[in-house]
């Protein structure tokens, strides 16, 4: 895992989230799965007053994969249903990302 700070996944949401704004290309699916990474992490640990992801302990959070939102919406206790996102056409190598956005 690559460490960041809270301040720099901040960063990190605000500037992907504006690239997803400028572009329609496909990958912009990819900006938007790596802002939304971001945000989550930074509300987290923002929350709980951690610098940065150096700074977890829990386990869960580490996972193997380390991109399961479940875990970090289910931590945060945010509304799944927020982020349901509709009438994305699903392809080979984005498939498993996008299904963790659901899970």
């Amino acid at each position: 895992m690559i460490h960041a700070s809270e301040s720099d996944l901040r960063h990190a949401f605000h500037k992907h989230h504006s690239a997803v704004q400028e572009t329609k290309a496909a990958c912009s699916y990819l900006l938007l799965f790596y802002a939304v990474e971001c945000g989550l992490k930074s509300i987290w640990l923002k929350r709980n007053n951690l610098t940065g992801t150096d700074r977890i302990r829990n386990p869960t959070l580490l996972s193997k994969d380390r991109h399961n939102f479940g875990v970090w919406i289910k931590e945060l206790r945010l509304p799944l249903q927020q982020f349901q996102i509709q009438n994305i056409r699903r392809s080979q190598p984005w498939e498993e990302s996008w299904e963790h956005l659901k899970a």
